[in-house]
């Protein structure tokens, strides 16, 4: 298999004691590969197919994808660095071949190669300050983006309102008229606007 980008930085010894102590496993299209709470006791190389992270809304009935994540990419490797639970869950989005890094071939190799143990937890470590970095990253995009919504909403607070103005003297038929048309409006584009909502929701079909 071909190892991350990270891990391709170990020496021909180091590598070979990795993919030797590596375990394959085969996911289905939608199966659970680990929930959050679950014990992180291993780290996943992903071979082949997507498998999505995401943390689950129990409240709004919804889940929040935070990435997907694809062939020659790790998952779980942050629980065998702090040894805490899942903080998100991973779904196979297609059927998923993968190999294993348990946490006991860890602390064997502390024991019996502590040369390539502290070789294995800097490129794991590696791993982690990656997504780190993506996922400040998109927090500093998500800020941007809200302080550009906050901005498109107070001009159309000032528009709404000035618009409010103008229709005051309106007659009910001209009223009548205007809501008409916005109904029509809104029926020509219901499909794409349902479509929208589902995409940006992930609710109702």
């Amino acid at each position: 298999m071909q190892l991350p980008e990270e891990y391709q930085q170990l020496n021909a010894q180091e590598q070979s004691v990795l993919l030797e102590s590596l375990q394959r496993r085969q996911y289905q299209s939608g199966e659970c590969i680990f929930k959050a709470g679950d014990v992180g006791d291993y780290a996943l190389f992903i071979e082949s197919g997507d498998v999505r992270l995401e943390f689950e809304e129990h409240e709004l009935d919804c889940e929040l994808v935070v990435a997907t994540m694809c062939a020659g990419e790790i998952i779980g490797e942050l629980s065998l660095l702090d040894e805490e639970v899942r903080s998100l869950s991973a779904y196979a989005e297609q059927d998923v071949e993968a190999h294993l890094l348990r946490r006991q071939v860890l602390d064997k190799l502390k024991q019996t190669n502590p040369k390539c143990a502290a070789s294995l937890f800097q490129a794991l470590g590696k791993s982690a300050s990656v997504k780190l970095r993506k996922a400040n990253n998109k927090v500093e995009e998500s800020l941007v983006m809200q302080h550009g919504h906050l901005t498109q909403v107070d001009d159309k607070v000032t528009r709404a309102s000035a618009a409010q103005v103008a229709f005051t003297g309106w007659s009910e038929a001209k009223i009548d008229e205007l809501l008409f048309r916005m109904c029509k409006v809104i029926l020509e584009n219901s499909q794409a606007l349902a479509e929208q909502a589902v995409k940006e929701t992930r609710l109702g079909n």
